[in-house]
């Protein structure tokens, strides 16, 4: 009897496969930097803490809004910078000043979604 109905199951399913689960979007995660000198340039993993929820590679697909300085694709992971430094930073008020900021376009080559990254400095405490 089981042999029979394991005969039925396996021909329903090479007739009727099971559909596969849809493919759902890329999770994107914050990239906040911290920067404590001034610099010119720093690199981005952007996708280093972006996830597939199927396991697919991840690529950077396009670069959008960026606000102070300039951002460059890389890689299909990674972002250059280029942070734009106000012209004057009062010595003595050590809250973060955002020197860029912008969003990502991160595929899984079907799917996509948008993650933000953004580049702060924060002066090292100075004292007298």
């Amino acid at each position: 009897m089981s042999a029979i109905l394991l005969a039925i199951t396996l021909a329903w399913t090479c007739v009727f496969p099971l559909p596969l689960p849809p493919n759902r979007a890329p999770v994107t995660g914050e990239d906040a930097v911290v920067v404590t000198s001034f610099t010119t340039f720093l690199e981005i993993p952007v996708t280093a803490n972006d996830s597939d929820p199927e396991g697919q590679p991840l690529h950077v697909a396009g670069l959008a809004n960026t606000v102070r300085g300039q951002a460059v694709l890389l890689d299909g992971e990674t972002l250059g910078v280029f942070p734009e430094f106000p012209v004057v930073i009062d010595a003595f008020d050590m809250s973060p000043v955002l020197i860029g900021s912008g969003d990502y376009v991160i595929s899984d080559g079907s799917r996509a979604s948008v993650g933000h990254w953004s580049v702060y400095y924060q002066p090292l405490p100075v004292f007298l």
